[in-house]
């Protein structure tokens, strides 16, 4: 189903697919935008569950499901769902990781196990780092967690994962215009709301020209050109950083998407360092704090590659750093 853009998509799923006293369990840290919406939009009880280089911690969320899951029934309809999962199983933002095959299965399981709906946030997936020389044999990117919610299962049930995708991300940010991947099922009841149905396209001239763009065959070369630009971005970035950081600060190379998480000593904040970052060497970044549902993360950075060419990254690695190193002597 094409959307307006991803947001738009998950405003809709949320809207058609959401218990109205559902609540919403994160990875924490999250897209920080996203917490936005489930809070001020839909005044939803936000849920963070514990997250590291792996993704979500699976145990962690089958406990909090099974202790909040309502033991008399939600007397809603069966197009709605008690409770939702918001995911980056794919280069997520702001941490850069992807999930494992055998953790994706387990997060399917769970959704199954709870009746809750899995939505994942999946903009980033076709930008996985392309290196400069071609590879012995074709690079597959990772898989998405739409694949292990097979039908075929015999626990496959009314389905429970639909996936967020948007054109912006690997095309251009102003094209607004994304999809969305279910279940004919789900999807159905998407296509049949007053919302879809007083327009029949959420942008229709972008999806024209979009539809244009993929039959002119022009779009696997570009996101293949896309995708070598960001893995060049990426190293001079971590290159710098490896080079310059003082001890005590860590991170993790990611391989794809545009963010890069930074993790300095736990008695640093963020929010501070960002203005004397920011008055003092000219760089900027997202404060972890801000896309923490449980406020942690106050020591962590998200940085970015999506606007900056090879030498602002590298550059601005440096100064980064540079930065650092004064403050830390403050």
């Amino acid at each position: 189903m094409v959307t307006g853009s991803a947001t738009q998509g998950l405003h809709l799923v949320l809207s058609l697919l959401m218990e109205s006293s559902a609540p919403v369990f994160v990875e924490d840290p999250t897209y920080f935008f996203s917490l936005k919406i489930f809070r001020n939009d839909f005044s939803s009880n936000v849920v963070p569950v514990p997250t590291d280089e792996t993704g979500m911690d699976l145990d962690e969320l089958d406990k909090k499901l099974t202790s909040m899951k309502p033991t008399h029934g939600s007397g809603a309809s069966t197009e709605r769902y008690w409770a939702v999962i918001y995911v980056m199983t794919v280069f997520s933002n702001p941490r850069g990781l992807v999930y494992s095959s055998v953790k994706c299965n387990r997060l399917v399981q769970l959704a199954r196990k709870h009746d809750v709906l899995v939505v994942v946030d999946d903009v980033y997936n076709l930008l996985w780092f392309q290196p400069s020389e071609p590879p012995s044999k074709p690079l597959q990117p990772p898989a998405r967690l739409l694949t292990f919610d097979k039908a075929s299962d015999p626990d496959y049930g009314r389905s429970h994962v639909i996936s967020v995708g948007t054109f912006s991300k690997f095309l251009a940010p102003g094209i607004r215009l994304g999809w969305l991947e279910a279940s004919e099922k789900i999807l159905s009841r998407l296509y049949t709301s007053g919302l879809a149905l007083s327009s029949g396209s959420f942008n229709h001239y972008m999806s024209r020209v979009v539809s244009v763009a993929f039959k002119s065959g022009q779009i696997t070369q570009h996101v293949e050109a896309v995708r070598k630009e960001l893995s060049k971005r990426m190293d001079k970035l971590c290159d710098a950083l490896e080079k310059h950081l003082p001890n005590g600060c860590s991170f993790v190379k990611p391989e794809g998407g545009f963010y890069l998480w930074l993790q300095f000593p736990t008695n640093v904040d963020t929010f501070e360092f960002l203005q004397f970052s920011a008055e003092r060497y000219g760089v900027a970044f997202i404060p972890g704090a801000l896309a923490s549902a449980s406020e942690g993360c106050h020591n962590c950075v998200r940085l970015s590659i999506s606007a900056l060419d090879e030498a602002k990254a590298e550059v601005g690695a440096k100064e980064l750093c540079m930065a650092f190193k004064e403050y830390s002597m403050m």
